[in-house]
């Protein structure tokens, strides 16, 4: 799309009336109320009810948060919280399509059940947004809470749904916590959806992540986690060529990690599981790098273009930029994947990186230099179990420096054992670790047995953390190469083991020490400015005078904006061509980039 000089000078608003607008549109919501929201047909009706025998719910301009189609009901970043349970209703047959960022709480408490959403019938979810939901606490002779409890199908498509229940506690029966709990759950369209089931307090518990009679996962990623159990009730056997990661831990710590089919049973409390887009484990390391002018991934050393699925389904090349698409691939080589220095690893949707080697080193990814990622996926990368006489195994191994600007990255050693010498597990290792943006970042390091061990969560010389979260778990330290210092500002939780209980938690200035198994530093984000109507892909700079960035006009997106709001000398206005409003939303400003 194109914008005339003349038009962009029209719609010129100084900053100062920029300030004032996000103040304005910033409150989504107001304060929490004590009513269920209804989703029905009244009168042949249907719409969204304040109450069983209220009127329509209203808030903001008409359709602003929510709208209605028939029996869908479209949520467009939608944020609503009740004392009363369940806090949304949702009649037999309903559609849920999310927009944007939602979020349902239950805030309920004293009464033996409390549920987030509730589906009375058939529910299906789609969209390309994202929905966060709540159960309150429950508490009786026998209590129980729940985040999504749907009386028979839940479809999820497309969409991203966490679920999570409250605590629950019974004086003298059961106490029930589950993430989600329906008939039949039906996964497709690349979804991803995560059921966690909080702690009780009671004579006898049961606690899931996902609690289904049923689960068919035709293309997505599920997770549940749970004290008990994850996945409730008996056995769900992995298909041949999906991927699982399963733990006995509710932090999926050391976990069981490979390719279906494979029987997840009660002994597991922490599961994941994601559709395939591999045929199977291979014994080659994928390489992405230039040969003969071309940058492309490539299947071993001497082999051509990999090639899985249909082109561009689950990895696209752009110069020195790899894409990865809902990717899973398995290898008993080591590395399983390599990357020349330079490269740029671009994610969407959930992808999964494991080396199943077995010698006395294994690494999941190594970056031969400096190494980026970026995106609004997730990555989740595995080393294998390394043995000899001195071993090591890496989640991420990078030469250089890794840069991670956006998307979730959890990376994993396996075991390590050694004869004689020295046994090293570490989740993320390079010389440099720079985490920027919306960066969510996890590094692991496994068991050892070995006369010597050193096992680190990161092992890097420079951690800069300008905004985004890390998280590091490591038997001997979390983060190891001497002291991190908290900046003033940014929020910390440590401990002295590593499932993080019992934990310290403050705001910097701190200083994490090798005394620490545990530790997560959040920096809060970035600005973002949140678009309703437009989808603005990752449009990255300092924005000065005169400056115009385009983008395509479809559904749902963001512009990220690399500057504190003090330093602005040059942005005036934000235009769109179809003169439709713009939502602000999600600001947290934590320190101007450099």
């Amino acid at each position: 799309m194109r914008i005339s000089s003349q038009r962009a000078v029209r719609i010129i608003i100084f900053f100062a009336l920029l300030i004032s607008i996000l103040a304005t549109f910033s409150q989504i919501v107001s304060a929490a109320e004590s009513f269920t929201l209804y989703f029905e047909e009244r009168g042949g009706v249907w719409n969204l009810y304040a109450g069983s025998e209220g009127g329509v719910y209203s808030i903001g301009s008409p359709g602003q948060y929510w709208s209605v189609s028939g029996s869908t009901l479209t949520l467009k970043n939608f944020q609503f919280q009740s004392s009363a349970t369940p806090a949304l209703s949702l009649a037999d047959g309903a559609t849920l399509t999310l927009e944007g960022a939602n979020s349902i709480a239950s805030t309920s408490s004293g009464s033996s059940t409390s549920i987030g959403i509730l589906g009375t019938g058939n529910l299906a979810i789609s969209g390309t947004g994202s929905l966060e939901v709540q159960g309150g606490s429950a508490s009786g002779m026998y209590s129980s809470s729940c985040g999504i409890a749907v009386n028979s199908t839940l479809i999820i498509n497309g969409s991203k749904v966490i679920a999570q229940s409250g605590q629950a506690s019974a004086s003298q029966q059961m106490a029930l916590t589950i993430g989600i709990s329906a008939k039949s759950l039906i996964v497709n369209g690349d979804a991803e959806v995560t059921g966690i089931g909080n702690q009780t307090t009671a004579p006898y518990s049961r606690r899931a992540g996902i609690e289904v009679s049923s689960l068919d996962i035709s293309a997505g990623v599920v997770t549940a986690i749970s004290e008990d159990v994850a996945l409730s009730p008996g056995v769900y056997n992995v298909p041949a060529g999906y991927a699982y990661t399963v733990a006995s831990n509710t932090e999926g710590l050391y976990p069981t990690i490979g390719i279906g089919p494979f029987a997840i049973t009660s002994n597991y409390k922490y599961a994941r599981i994601a559709s395939s887009s591999t045929p199977g484990p291979v014994s080659f390391t994928l390489y992405f790098e230039n040969r003969g002018g071309v940058w492309s991934l490539y299947a071993g050393s001497e082999g051509g273009a990999y090639s899985i699925g249909s082109p561009g389904q689950y990895w696209s090349v752009s110069g020195s930029t790899l894409t990865l698409k809902n990717f899973q691939f398995q290898s008993s080589a080591t590395p399983a994947l390599s990357l020349a220095d330079g490269a740029t690893i671009i994610l969407e949707g959930a992808s999964f990186i494991t080396s199943t080697s077995s010698g006395s080193s294994s690494t999941g990814i190594l970056g031969a230099g400096n190494l980026t990622i970026d995106g609004t996926g997730s990555l989740e990368v595995q080393g294998g179990s390394a043995g000899g006489m001195y071993s090591g195994s890496r989640g991420i191994y990078v030469e250089a420096t890794l840069t991670i600007n956006g998307g979730k990255v959890v990376a994993r050693s396996g075991y390590a054992s050694a004869s004689s010498q020295m046994a090293t597990t570490v989740g993320i290792s390079a010389n440099s670790l720079i985490v920027n943006w919306e960066g969510e970042v996890t590094g692991i390091g496994n068991q050892t047995s070995a006369p010597y061990s050193r096992r680190a969560g990161i092992e890097v010389s420079s951690l800069e953390i300008s905004s985004g979260v890390v998280t590091a778990i490591g038997e001997d330290a979390a983060l190891s190469s001497g002291v991190y210092n908290v900046p003033a500002g940014y929020a910390y939780t440590v401990a002295n083991n590593t499932g993080g209980l019992n934990p310290t938690i403050g705001t910097g200035p701190f200083a994490i020490t090798s005394s620490h198994k545990y530790a997560k530093i959040d920096a809060g984000w970035p600005l973002w400015l949140q678009l309703t109507a437009w989808q603005v892909r990752d449009i990255v700079g300092t924005f000065k005078e005169g400056d115009i960035a385009f983008c395509n006009t479809t559904q749902g997106g963001r512009i990220r904006v690399k500057q504190h709001v003090n330093a602005f000398t040059g942005l005036a206005a934000l235009y769109r061509s179809d003169g439709g409003k713009i939502i602000w939303t999600s600001i947290n400003i934590i320190k101007e980039e450099p």
